[in-house]
């Protein structure tokens, strides 16, 4: 593999169109850029003298302060120089992105579906900072290219990181004192890319055809892996770049790699039986075999989860129906590109798994364990819970539980629910995944969109709800990360709640940091209880550590008959200090919602825009904005 630094001097005059009189020059003034083009338009030339140049194609549009030039001219195409035009004012100083995201003047987007040419090297978005009309751009991407040879037709390309880290999606551009910075911060992330081929195919030959692709600069721990699938559904996966550091302007050049059919055995998947007899050979000790769906399949309750799956199963962007039981029981190899739509129901003996005192339940992984990955999974249908069983309950749409692993760029709209039935344990739920715990491997839970709905109702003990996990005790080995809900999280008014309720729109308590995540959804708690209630529009209760980038437009309504002691705030319900861990801090959060405070008895009363309460520990709070609303009656 070599890595070129594609670094070219493009000089870019920019024609600004004010207001003001048509006898008045329109002012112009020129760019001196070293940048890659977009996804889509802009391309590297050929490779002459150990760099790659950047050629302006025809439609091409820069952002200035958030106001978007006019198409380029097809006369400026294939060239280094281009003249934009603008219909509005443009003053310094400047923040230029090309590659801007829809709408945004603070974000570049990088396409999950590229359309490179085969035998062309595509470029990306690029950021520049100015004062005064000549300055030079810098790379927001890097770019990986791969030589094939070989026969036949290949009918698909994908890259995909094989940890789940985002290689494409949306990116805001961090400003300090108003200005880009450089550093892009993930909002819609995607850990995979697909490459578009002109008339749906690629034909391969003896002469290499070089395939190119647009990354994110990311650290790429597991690697990257190319898979090429031919027309006759026989595939190719091209792993790489293992360990590697990609940096933003840089090409990495793959060696050349000839097509060899399944050199790589995937089994291809495309009825019910066959799924059946692929779990069979798991369960027989196959543990490392690699799958993927080449159709919908529609199951039953004759289904047994795979157990310790080890390998990669490849949904292809398929569906799997009809299951009522999670698809893998103990998950240890990876789960990508994947759509579950089950009914699992918990009612009695036979229907838990987990341990002595605990059960866990997904539709995806009962449980996560070592390296397992769920990537680009959707999953819809339900999972009830009617009986405890004198057990501590774990529900999650992905997993019950998360011992270890990653949930990324994930999408749930199953609906959760569970009634307690007076056993006296606890019940975590969550969106996600119900419960988090590690005391020494890395669990990363980032990029995902909760859109179900997740209820509890009936006599419990402790309760730990939230849009993406329930409980989480992993302190600083946990990524929570850009993760959204949407779906609305309900106490019942018929519950009854013995211990404490932690409710938030992504955790219900956690020791772990929070970054860039969202709530949108409702949080409602309507149960009667004597202890204390924790309530957040991102944590219910936080012990000791970072709060940053998180929004929290949703509301809250807290309407029971009783309670003891109750806090809650805009972001976080309670947050507590460690002196052996980190301080707490809240940065630059945002609270746009409602909170409604109506319970007719409490003992005490905390709440905040921010933080309901800080129990103990130092703390401090930077550039957070409230224009929410706070109501008790």
């Amino acid at each position: 593999m070599r890595k070129i630094i594609y670094t070219v001097s493009i000089a870019v005059a920019i024609v600004s169109c004010s207001k003001e009189s048509a006898n008045v020059p329109q002012r112009e003034f020129t760019l001196e850029a070293s940048m890659p083009g977009t996804d889509t338009k802009t391309t590297l030339g050929a490779k002459s003298a150990g760099a790659y140049p950047v050629l302006w194609a025809s439609g091409d549009v820069i952002t200035v302060n958030g106001v978007v030039s006019k198409p380029l001219a097809s006369g400026d195409a294939g060239a280094k120089t281009a003249v934009f035009s603008f219909a509005g004012d443009v003053s310094t100083p400047f923040n230029v992105l090309f590659g801007a995201s829809a709408g945004r003047s603070d974000a570049v987007e990088i396409s999950q579906k590229q359309s490179c040419t085969p035998g062309t090297v595509c470029g990306g978005p690029m950021y520049a900072v100015a004062t005064s009309t000549s300055f030079t751009m810098q790379h927001s991407c890097a770019i990986i290219t791969l030589p094939v040879t070989g026969t036949g037709d290949i009918r698909g390309i994908r890259l995909s990181s094989l940890d789940g880290t985002a290689v494409a999606g949306t990116f805001r551009m961090e400003k300090i004192s108003g200005s880009f910075s450089g550093k892009m911060i993930t909002e819609i992330p995607s850990s995979y890319i697909d490459l578009s081929l002109s008339g749906g195919k690629m034909t391969l030959s003896a002469s290499p055809k070089t395939v190119s692709f647009a990354v994110a600069p990311s650290t790429q721990e597991k690697g990257i892996c190319i898979e090429m699938v031919a027309s006759d559904g026989s595939i190719m996966c091209k792993n790489a770049l293992v360990g590697e550091t990609l940096v933003a302007g840089t090409v990495y050049e793959l060696p050349s790699t000839a097509f060899v059919p399944n050199s790589e055995p995937v089994e291809i998947i495309s009825s019910y039986s066959e799924l059946k007899d692929f779990a069979a050979r798991v369960a027989a000790g196959e543990l490392l075999l690699r799958a993927r769906l080449g159709a919908n399949i529609t199951g039953d309750a004759t289904w047994t989860p795979m157990e310790g799956f080890k390998g990669d199963f490849d949904g292809g962007g398929f569906k799997i129906s009809g299951l009522r039981k999670a698809f893998t029981n103990e998950l240890i190899g990876m789960v990508r590109n994947l759509t579950l739509e089950s009914d699992i129901t918990l009612s009695s003996a036979e229907d838990y798994v987990g341990d002595e005192n605990n059960s866990w339940a997904g539709i995806v992984a009962n449980r996560l364990y070592t390296n397992a990955s769920v990537i680009n999974c959707t999953t819809k249908g339900a999972i009830t819970v009617n009986n405890q069983l004198g057990k501590e309950i774990r529900i999650g749409a992905v997993a019950g539980y998360a011992a270890r692993g990653i949930v990324n760029g994930c999408v749930n709209e199953a609906t959760i629910t569970v009634y307690g039935d007076n056993s006296g344990k606890d019940i975590n739920a969550g969106g996600f995944i119900g419960r988090m715990y590690s005391s020494e491997t890395e669990i990363k839970l980032y990029g995902n969109i909760n859109r179900g709905t997740v209820l509890i109702g009936g006599t419990v003990k402790n309760v730990y709800v939230g849009g993406a996990v329930g409980r989480c005790n992993a302190p600083h080995i946990l990524t929570i990360k850009d993760n959204i809900n949407i779906g609305n999280i309900t106490i019942d008014g018929g519950t009854v709640v013995s211990g404490s309720m932690n409710v938030g729109g992504i955790a219900g308590q956690a020791l772990d940091a929070f970054s860039g995540c969202a709530n949108y959804g409702a949080v409602t708690l309507s149960a009667s209880t004597s202890q204390t209630q924790n309530v957040g529009g991102i944590v219910g209760a936080v012990t000791t550590d970072s709060i940053s980038e998180c929004i929290n437009a949703g509301t809250i309504l807290m309407d029971g008959t009783s309670s003891g002691v109750v806090r809650c705030g805009g972001i976080v319900g309670n947050a507590s200090g460690d002196a052996s861990l980190n301080e707490i801090t809240l940065t630059n959060c945002s609270f746009s919602g409602l909170i409604t405070i109506d319970i007719a008895s409490h003992s005490t009363l905390y709440t905040n825009a921010f933080t309901g309460l800080y129990t103990t520990g130092d703390h401090t709070e930077t550039g957070c904005k409230n224009s929410g609303n706070i109501v008790v009656k």
